[in-house]
């Protein structure tokens, strides 16, 4: 029992955190739609399995966020959209067991819409409408600051280095040095948009060197750069496309069913919509014979559920 009470609280506090990081990715950086996928999609799959048994109840005080009484994350009053909702007298977002995915991508996509400086703007009225499924309680004087213990401290968004970090910085520095294809990648697009040229006959050997990699993260964002930037050429990208749908054919979809990660897995699946609709179908119906756990959470996402 206390393994179960434990297992519960880490996953209600990891679906907060990726709530969280999900809601911030989606205001910083709106037109990173890879980037914004990534973060929806962890925030979806982390509410799902906390919700899966019991509702997350994440409470707003004043000045952070908890969940079972943990203090998670800061943030500022009057700051969207936890620091909105709690001066609009929210305390607690509920968001109910047995959730469905669609409904957390959309409270996701209403949190990061959240702002304070439209007058006519009700952040709570607009929540109830984009995700009615989850719940709303108003704030309580619990909540309330207790003077008794000082004012708070200033908060800034992000945390100060944990004192682990200056060790960790050179192996994470040589880490991303070792792939070198996706630093490849990144400095030819740099040069299309500085100079609005670059060695673009270099894409598709680039992009073959990831498929090779299994780095189907870095493969998918190269493929959403090539696909919206004007100065790649159409037969480059149809080159892409086609290399991209022959590694994902039925038989190595199969095998990464059987044996990949789950982060694997969702990193194929945002390469996949991006191939259009026959590759995205195969990939439903075959997470649905193989009995895969994503394969409920998969046909939210595509719309495959009328």
């Amino acid at each position: 029992m206390v393994t179960t009470e434990a297992s519960r609280r880490q996953l209600a506090r990891d679906a907060a955190l990726r709530l969280h990081d999900a809601v911030r990715t989606l205001r910083q950086h709106p037109h990173h739609q890879v980037l914004c996928r990534t973060a929806v999609r962890r925030g979806v799959d982390a509410v799902l399995a906390a919700t899966g048994n019991d509702p997350l109840r994440l409470r707003l005080g004043d000045g952070a966020a908890s969940v079972d009484g943990e203090d998670l994350f800061p943030f500022a009053a009057q700051q969207p959209p936890f620091g909105t909702l709690r001066a609009a007298g929210i305390g607690e977002l509920v968001l109910p067991r047995g959730i469905h995915a669609a409904a957390v991508e959309r409270l996701l996509h209403a949190l990061a819409a959240t702002s304070h400086d439209d007058p006519g703007h009700d952040p709570a009225a607009a929540l109830r409408d984009a995700a009615p499924e989850v719940h709303l309680r108003a704030a309580t004087v619990d909540d309330a600051t207790d003077d008794a213990a000082g004012p708070r401290a200033d908060w800034w968004l992000l945390p100060a280095p944990a004192p682990t970090a200056a060790r960790l910085q050179p192996g994470i520095e040589r880490a991303l040095h070792d792939n070198l294809p996706a630093r490849c990648a990144r400095q030819l697009f740099a040069d299309l948009d500085e100079h609005g040229a670059g060695a673009t006959e270099t894409l598709q050997p680039l992009f073959a060197t990831l498929l090779a990699r299994g780095d189907l993260a870095t493969a998918a964002w190269l493929l959403e750069q090539a696909h919206h930037h004007a100065a790649v050429p159409r037969d480059a990208l149809a080159a892409m496309q086609q290399l991209a749908t022959g590694h994902c054919d039925e038989a190595r979809l199969r095998a990464l069913f059987a044996s990949a990660p789950r982060e694997h897995l969702l990193d194929l699946l945002t390469l996949v919509m991006q191939l259009g609709c026959d590759a995205t179908e195969r990939l439903a119906r075959l997470a649905w014979q193989l009995r895969h756990p994503l394969a409920d959470w998969i046909d939210d996402l595509l719309g495959r559920r009328s």
